[in-house]
This record gives C-alpha cells, sequence and structure tokens, in this order.
C-alpha cells in the first residue's frame, strides 16, 4: 500500500471514480481524504491479483481520468 496525492478536490476525483466504475467497472479507489494542502486529496494503493496484470500506460491513462473526467 502507498498514499497517491491528487492535485484535485476530493469530490472532483469521487464524481470522476464513480463515472469510471460506471462505464468501464474499474473501481478505482473506496475513499478520498483530504490534506493540509488546499485542492489536493489523497488516496491509498492497493495492489492485488486484479491489478497485477496492467501496464504502466494502463494505470496512467486511469489516473489521468481521474484528474480530468
Amino acid at each position: 500500500m502507498m498514499h497517491l496525492l491528487f492535485h484535485r478536490e476530493a469530490g472532483a476525483v469521487r464524481a470522476a471514480a464513480l463515472r469510471i466504475a460506471g462505464e468501464d467497472r474499474v473501481w478505482t479507489f473506496a475513499q478520498l481524504a483530504g490534506t493540509d494542502v488546499p485542492g489536493v486529496c489523497r488516496a491509498e494503493l492497493e495492489v492485488g491479483d486484479a491489478t497485477l496484470g496492467w501496464t504502466p500506460a494502463a494505470f496512467r491513462d486511469l489516473m489521468q481520468r481521474l484528474l480530468t473526467d
């Protein structure tokens, strides 16, 4: 497990995550937490069997969607 920091409000990342889950059936993060830095949130990245086959490009694309959708 590690923490990822997103330079985006938690509500916007959560909304993007729910859209991705509904459209692509990919669940990203169960919880997002605020930080002491305005406009930055964090999430815990957990890796399991379902994600071990992802390529770095697929992971990057998913993270990009969380930041821009």
